[in-house]
């Protein structure tokens, strides 16, 4: 399964790494940072506009959501939904 981390900050960059070192193929970041950032270790894809393309051009299989803000989580799930035509579910620590 191929997967993409929404969220290109610190925050998302640490969830990438941890999903990396639990076996998942992460393909790559979705977020408003610059492209060529040098603290991104994968690719950034680009921003949430291109979310609902990802499983159709077979980029992507799953997202996992990584983004401090309440409301901006509760947007990109809202969209994860959309996109995949599928309730999405969000995990909170």
């Amino acid at each position: 399964m191929k997967v993409v981390v929404l969220g290109a900050g610190g925050f998302g960059r640490e969830v990438a790494d941890l999903a990396r070192a639990g076996g998942m193929n992460v393909v790559g970041f979705v977020g408003a940072l610059p492209e060529g950032d040098p603290e991104l270790t994968l690719p950034l894809l680009g921003g949430d506009e291109v979310l609902p393309s990802l499983r159709a051009r077979g980029v992507a299989d799953a997202a996992l959501v990584a983004v401090g803000d309440g409301g901006v989580r509760e947007r990109l799930l809202a969209l994860c939904e959309a996109a995949c035509r599928c309730q999405a579910e969000m995990a909170t620590f």
